[in-house]
């Protein structure tokens, strides 16, 4: 009946616009139904909003969005726009209805074609991160027009009116886009155009949906009817990744095997990151069951495949008296089934329903008990009364029992009112709770923004992380709903501070890896939130996790300062400049791109041999053909083909390439003197040089430091320290236990063809930087780390060319520590430091400006082009990456190029812009 009354309203309103209005048939097990299709979008949560805004058209939206609040209050709702605008009160009928029930449900609003005067301020109403722009569409904004006839002070009154309306309008406008209200008058004074970014950039939308994402309106739709698919889905994604990691021996999960559909070897990385997410609830569990002096009740919310309680049982069956898996009904059914199929591993136990203090669970269409002690709950935790009824009435729940919950990749599935109204109920009914939330934050970097879209993109989108962005915010949040005590630790503090130094040397010898930035950027953009409203579980856990370190700021906080970057070169398909662990070496005012691993000509991702040049002027990057010349290649490989490798500019022209690595285990001592022709071919000849037993060489490695001395004795050397090497000179690591953080120095004469041993550094350092000061003979060393992934250098080490020796004259203040970045010598008093990972594992997205005086530091926050941040993919991480400095009068053009990597499990990102940043003449 309902859909009958919407198709005939649909078809009085719109019958002169629409001459023929399609119909869509359907089988169903009745036979044949036919719908309009405006009606079938109904039934799926989509409300058009076509042509003229008018009563009409008004009461019909505002009908239906009112009907589909009756039929459910957790789906979202999606309004498709293309309209010129219309009736200003038909407008706000419909925009005060939207208001009215979106506090409860999502609304994704649309443009396509054109969203104009009143329609607009519709745009910009949605849910905010929900309001979306086709590409081509337009958005225009305006002040409210009318007419008036009849007497002078008929028409004063309607005056007045439109002034009213259109003070009221300029305050919704300044709602929703959180601009101040001076700057949205001025901007309605006339029609104001704007095309998607415009509009993006003014506030009215947050997403622009290109042709490589266009498919994300089908994934947005299937939220209405699909979410809770979507969401189950990545379940099975994190049991094929946590049998991964079980498999390599990172933990011990004797069970999730069985829930895995097929096995996958994933990254190391990826084995990583969910090593301490199970770690980390694991111990964070343990802790609250033995705190407890009495049996405790614990209730595992979007449980999923997870075996935590099987794993548990063994050591504290006697203290649990309830665990409760809660999650869809439809992942509650697959999990039921598997642990029917194989009850004999998961229960084998003889008496699997004796009681055990909290007598005996019913089953139900919603709870299907295995034990006295362990259920399966189905309910879908946005329907938050349901799932208190079924926990208290169903499952027997006591509210005076020590209460666990644990949220592990939950609550940021939900809208904040659903998943606030769940946190707040549970203080109130238990008396005795605490709760263990694993969640993401930071969505504002350029890791954070593709962690989103991943998301998104699969289907289930971080809905609450924009408003809990960090640590501190989480914290805030459940201080406010009634815990009493919070605490938060991100993936970092907990590995680097609870962990032992023998279980984290453990990890680091189970496979090869060398991505530590992208390691310590996953690990700082998780955190767990734990609350509690009695005080010794936290105090117990912080006596094991210690206190809270490794939190990083969001982008852009702690900044008083600012330089701009521009896009000076956008990646074509064939362009090979998207690398990570790639060198650069400036020739004139062209750039040489050296090695790396990134996307090849043909789009496979890999070691890259070939050798990019960057004509600046005429932004037009080409391979280069290489003229290899006294080179046996018995492995068969590409000289250029390496990573993390250092290029060092010497005389006439030349550079010297040396080290790198193919893979983590097998690091590279070679080294090539190299020079660009006239006729841009790059000539790589080897600097042999025989080992003997006076005539020693350094070890293979890489993440080294080098520079140009050019007056050593009166010859031009390239010196090299540090690194990641083996512990012998020869041959390939065959476990990690053979690599190692190196301190020696060596001084490679290329012309001679020898290397020279020089003093060691005071400390061992990789992923750092050198740079040659001619005016007092030393060399300056600054940043890395001091062990494979931990413990920051915070120092700046000098060395004497002169003396051999090496003085630590200052520890730059404030903290700049990173590693991973690049650096630039300026005149003779200053390094600039460019991007790397900081103490706090959180990407450096700033330039520092550090005094080789006094060890001084400034830091200046990159502000990047409008363009550029759009979506994340657009994005630039500042990791991974190289970068030269060209002198510009008085001065400098920095140019950053490559960068990037795996994202965890959400895909690679590789920078596809060179950046320019254009420097003033700086100083302290």
């Amino acid at each position: 009946m309902f859909w009958r009354y919407f198709t005939r309203a649909f078809h009085a309103c719109t019958l002169n616009k629409v001459p023929y209005i399609p119909i869509v048939v359907e089988q169903t097990g009745r036979g044949e139904r036919a719908y309009d299709i405006f009606s079938r979008l109904l039934e799926e949560r989509i409300i058009c909003v076509m042509g003229p805004i008018t009563d009409e058209l008004s009461s019909l939206v505002i009908a239906q969005l009112l009907f589909l609040q009756s039929k459910s209050l957790t789906k979202p709702v999606h309004m498709y726009i293309n309209s010129p605008g219309g009736s200003v009160t038909a407008g706000l009928g419909i925009y005060d209805t939207m208001q009215y029930i979106k506090p409860r449900i999502l609304i994704a609003t649309w443009c396509i074609g054109q969203a104009c005067s009143m329609a607009s301020l519709l745009l910009a109403s949605g849910t905010e991160g929900y309001r979306n722009c086709l590409p081509n569409a337009r958005v225009m904004i305006h002040q409210p027009s009318g007419q008036a006839v009849g007497q002078a002070t008929d028409i004063m009154i309607q005056a007045e009116e439109i002034i009213k309306l259109k003070r009221q309008i300029n305050k919704l406008y300044v709602k929703h886009t959180k601009k101040p209200y001076n700057v949205i008058e001025e901007a309605m004074e006339r029609d104001l155009f704007m095309s998607p970014e415009d509009a993006a950039e003014f506030g009215l939308i947050d997403k622009i949906f290109k042709k490589k994402t266009i498919y994300l309106i089908v994934v947005f739709v299937m939220m209405t009817s699909e979410k809770c698919c979507s969401v189950a889905r990545t379940n099975d994604t994190s049991t094929i990744s946590k049998v991964s990691a079980a498999r390599k021996k990172y933990f011990d999960d004797p069970f999730a095997v069985y829930f895995c559909k097929h096995i996958e070897k994933r990254t190391a990385l990826i084995n990583r990151g969910y090593y301490i997410r199970v770690h980390a609830i694991y111990k964070a569990v343990r802790i609250f069951i033995e705190t407890s002096n009495f049996p405790v009740q614990i209730v595992n919310l979007g449980a999923g495949f997870d075996t935590l309680f099987f794993r548990l049982r063994k050591k504290y069956k006697e203290k649990i008296t309830r665990f409760l898996d809660v999650d869809l009904p439809s992942v509650v059914k697959q999990k039921y089934a598997i642990l029917n199929k194989y009850d004999s591993v998961f229960f084998p136990e003889a008496d699997k329903n004796s009681p055990n203090g909290g007598g005996t669970i019913q089953k139900s269409d919603e709870i299907f008990p295995f034990s006295s002690q362990y259920a399966l709950v189905a309910c879908d935790l946005r329907n938050n009364d349901e799932l208190i009824a079924l926990l208290l009435t169903g499952c027997r729940l006591c509210s005076m029992i020590p209460t666990l919950f644990i949220a592990e990749c939950v609550l940021n599935y939900l809208n904040v009112n659903e998943s606030n109204r769940l946190l707040e109920m549970f203080p109130v009914i238990f008396n005795k709770c605490s709760i263990i939330s694993y969640e993401q934050v930071l969505p504002r970097d350029t890791f954070g923004r593709f962690m989103c879209e991943h998301f998104a993109n699969v289907g289930s989108p971080l809905l609450s992380i924009d408003q809990y962005p960090d640590a501190s915010s989480g914290i805030d949040r459940l201080n406010s709903l009634g815990w009493e005590n919070v605490t938060v630790y991100s993936l970092s503090s907990i590995y680097y501070c609870s962990l032992s130094e023998q279980e984290r040397k453990r990890i680091s010898e189970l496979e090869e890896f060398d991505e530590y930035e992208m390691w310590h950027l996953k690990c700082s953009h998780y955190v767990i939130v734990v609350g509690s409203t009695v005080s010794f579980f936290l105090h117990k856990l912080k006596s094991v996790f210690g206190e809270s370190s490794y939190m990083p700021a969001e982008v852009g906080q702690g900044f008083r300062m600012q330089v701009k970057a521009h896009v000076a070169h956008v990646a074509k398909q064939a362009d090979e400049i998207k690398r990570v662990g790639l060198r650069c070496i400036p020739m004139g005012e062209n750039v040489i791109l050296i090695g790396g691993w990134g996307a090849s000509a043909s789009g496979k991702h890999k070691r890259l041999a070939s050798v990019c040049y960057w004509n600046v002027r005429e932004d037009v990057v080409s391979v280069v053909e290489k003229k290899v010349t006294n080179f046996d290649p018995s492995d068969g490989r590409d000289p250029a083909e390496r990573m993390f490798h250092s290029v060092t500019a010497v005389e006439d022209g030349q550079f010297v390439l040396f080290g790198g690595r193919t893979s983590p285990y097998n690091p590279m001592m070679d080294s090539w003197l190299c020079e660009i022709t006239q006729t841009k071919m790059l000539k790589m000849e080897p600097v042999k040089i025989e080992k003997s037993k006076f005539r020693p060489v350094p070890r293979a490695r890489y993440r080294h430091a080098a520079c140009c001395i050019d007056n050593y004795f009166g010859r031009c050397v390239v010196f090299i320290c540090g690194g990641i090497g083996l512990e012998t000179a020869d041959g390939k690591a065959k476990n990690p236990q053979s690599l190692k953080v190196m301190d020696d120095c060596w001084i490679l004469d290329y012309q001679f063809q020898e290397w020279k041993q020089v003093a060691n550094m005071p400390v061992s350092l990789h992923s750092h930087r050198c740079a040659y000061v001619a005016s007092n003979g030393t060399v300056v060393v600054v940043g890395g780390l001091e062990s494979l992934d931990d413990r920051f250098s915070s120092a700046l080490y000098f060395f004497s060319t002169v003396s051999n020796c090496w003085t630590m004259k200052w520890r730059w203040s404030p903290s700049v520590d990173r590693y991973g970045f690049t650096a630039h010598l300026i005149g003779e008093e200053m390094l600039l430091l460019v991007g790397g990972v900081n103490r706090d594992h959180g990407e450096c997205h700033d330039v520092a400006l550090v005094s080789l005086n006094d060890g001084k530091a400034i830091c200046l926050a990159i502000e990047l082009e409008v363009k550029v941040e759009r979506v994340a993919t657009d994005g630039f991480m500042f990791v991974n990456h190289d970068s030269v400095l060209i002198q510009n009068g008085d001065g400098h053009i920095l140019y950053i190029l490559g960068g990037g990597g795996n994202c965890f499990s959400f895909g690679t990102l590789l920078n596809h812009h060179i950046l320019r940043i254009d420097l003033p003449m700086l100083s302290f």
